[in-house]
């Protein structure tokens, strides 16, 4: 069955094809060769044959007159009853936090064009027309010389009409010819700014978008979860087949109803999103702080909970059609609003790093329980020294005081070793952070993550024409050089950490649509191979710096909290501030992780934004289970 969307070539244009006039061809040529005798009148046959030939001629003459003298007038004609196929746009998906609160709509966006064409021909008509459509809009540099043009292209005059001003021109639409509105569907993000960066952002559609089959009158997902999941959310859009009538009417002969996208629902908590986003705002500006990121999430089941970079960006701004002023003002601001820092951000670890060492010390036997280093103020490697935080050291250290007040000496001498001590080593310090997932995605459904990175010995020789030294090892070992990590990787560390495995981080808990609901379900992205009694060492050690180490500031909080500060050195600049921990000890429900760029200590500006965190989670969340 033909589909009543196919339009044939030959109906687009009136065309008229000419007959043959080879004068080979005889009409009475079949009555060659044996004789048959005629039973009619030849005088009746030559006056058929005539009156035949006049008609001919007559048809002849009429085609003629058809095509050539009045062959213009028959095409406007044919133009003017031209069948189109016309796109219906399906409503995008909704996007809803986990308690089904939505964080985005589609409203209507009203656009104006004119086709110059279908203008008056009178100079003095397009005047009164151009000052109607002036009222409305509020320009008052339309010029008739500016539409001197015939075309038939429809060009846009005004985007993002208020509804008064479309009101405004459908009231008055009849006395203004060539202007037409066209109405879509535009995203409008109700989140706020502290959602910029997760959700994203919808932008017309590249060439290399087409190519994958977008059309161009559609909008398509550039960043975050509008574009990770676009295939769900955009749906499917419909066609009508339209053809005017004789009377110059509109008539939809056939149609084909848009298929709308699905929704979703997040992992995603939208009040606890915001107040952590409130809490980095303010104490990364409080700290003179270029910018921060966090992770909540629940250890139990990879879910986040918020998942905040900052500074902010408004998305609105791109979804109603930024202006390049505005776009240059973004993209060019040093303090990069359009970085996801969270998941994209890579930086030296610093000693939040130091739980993954102490368990791989552990569990290759290079340490035990009762291990005891000399903190003395640092370690000497040749001509370098690689110093403690404290000045003069911190004396006799075990591991769990190692974690508690963050004894460098201590990593030092597990990682790199010293004249009389073995250490791990880069190689096996490379397996065991990978074992913790480092230097490789966490495969979260949100695009552009990075990997992070470890250095070993084989990549310094090869890119940096250089050999290891064993200073490079104790920067690894306390999360310093060129070792790289995102605040999403440290959060699925801690995680680890806190149940012995992680899993799969993830911000996406349900789609539905009126056909169905799909549940996303749980897995298991890493198992540690650590020893239980290896895991409880650190997790106390970690709990202890809580009690009476640098997380000392969370003491007071009603649950049992285990953490780890960290404090990266910045040439020329202040530190970046790290906090990673999870609660309840005894059973963990939330991991934050928080870092602070130049904020300074890592007791600083970052614990406090987990102390705020943790402290509205725990009343808004935890005591109305």
């Amino acid at each position: 069955m033909t589909s009543p969307f196919y339009i044939p070539e030959e109906e687009k244009k009136i065309f008229l094809k000419s007959f043959s006039t080879d004068s080979d061809i005889e009409p009475f040529s079949v009555l060659r060769g044996e004789s048959i005798k005629l039973t009619i009148n030849e005088k009746l046959m030559r006056v058929s044959f005539f009156v035949l030939f006049f008609f001919i001629i007559l048809i002849f003459l009429k085609l003629f007159f058809l095509q050539i003298i009045e062959g213009n007038y028959w095409i406007k004609i044919a133009e003017g009853k031209e069948v189109r196929i016309e796109e219906i746009p399906a409503n995008r998906g909704i996007i809803y936090d986990r308690n089904m609160q939505p964080l985005v709509r589609n409203a209507p966006k009203f656009s104006l064009y004119f086709t110059p064409k279908k203008l008056p021909q009178d100079l003095t008509e397009r005047e009164n027309v151009f000052k109607k459509i002036e009222k409305i809009i509020g320009r008052n540099n339309l010029k008739p010389a500016d539409f001197a043009n015939n075309s038939e292209e429809p060009i846009l005059i005004k985007e993002n009409l208020s509804q008064r001003e479309a009101i405004l021109f459908e009231t008055q639409k009849d006395f203004l010819p060539g202007f037409f509105l066209e109405i879509k569907r535009s995203r409008e993000y109700l989140g706020g700014e502290e959602f910029s960066h997760l959700l994203g952002y919808l932008g017309k559609v590249s060439k290399e978008e087409q190519e994958l089959g977008y059309s161009t009158s559609e909008e398509v997902g550039k960043i975050g979860l509008e574009k990770y999941y676009d295939s769900w959310l955009r749906g499917r859009a419909g066609r009508k087949r339209v053809e005017p009538d004789n009377n110059k009417v509109q008539r939809i002969t056939a149609i084909e109803m848009p298929q709308d996208g699905s929704n979703i629902v997040l992992t995603i908590d939208l009040e606890l999103q915001k107040k952590v986003s409130q809490a980095l705002r303010k104490w990364t500006e409080s700290s003179g702080g270029k910018g921060g990121a966090a992770v909540v999430l629940s250890p139990k089941n990879g879910e986040i909970l918020a998942l905040v970079s900052f500074p902010f960006f408004d998305n609105n701004l791109f979804s109603q059609g930024i202006s390049d002023e505005v776009f240059k003002k973004i993209t060019s601001d040093p303090k990069r609003p359009l970085f996801f820092r969270a998941i994209s951000g890579e930086y030296p670890s610093g000693s939040t790093i130091k739980p993954a060492i102490a368990l791989a010390a552990l569990e290759e036997g290079v340490i035990n329980e009762k291990t005891t280093v000399m903190s003395t103020g640092g370690v000497q490697a040749g001509k370098w020294f690689f110093a403690d935080w404290k000045k003069g050291g911190h004396g006799p250290t075990n591991l769990k005081k190692a974690l508690a007040e963050s004894v460098n000496t201590f990593f030092y001498t597990i990682g790199g070793g010293t004249k009389n001590f073995n250490g791990l080593g880069p190689e096996k310090i490379s397996i065991y952070l990978k074992k913790f997932g480092l230097g490789n995605k966490t495969g979260i459904d949100l695009p552009y993550e990075k990997d992070g990175f470890i250095p070993t010995p084989q990549w310094k020789k090869e890119k940096k024409k250089e050999d290891w030294f064993v200073g490079d090892t104790y920067n690894i070992s306390i999360g310093h050089g060129d070792f790289r990590v995102t605040p999403l990787q440290i959060a699925n560390l801690t995680a680890g950490v806190a149940l012995g495995k992680v899993f799969q981080p993830h911000v996406l808990k349900k789609i539905f649509s009126k056909e169905m609901t799909q549940n996303i379900e749980e897995k298991v992205f890493l198992e540690l191979p650590f020893k239980k009694e290896n895991l409880e060492l650190v997790k106390e050690g970690l709990r202890e710096a809580v009690v009476s180490g640098t997380a000392r500031a969370l003491n007071n909080f009603p649950l049992a909290v285990a953490g780890k500060t960290g404090t990266v050195e910045v040439e020329k600049e202040k530190p970046h501030s790290w906090f990673t921990c999870f609660t309840p000890f005894e059973n963990p429900e939330i991991v934050v992780t928080v870092i602070v760029e130049n904020g300074g200590e890592g007791s600083g500006p970052a614990l406090k934004v987990a102390k705020e965190t943790l402290e509205w989670w725990y009343i808004n969340r935890y005591n109305k289970k």
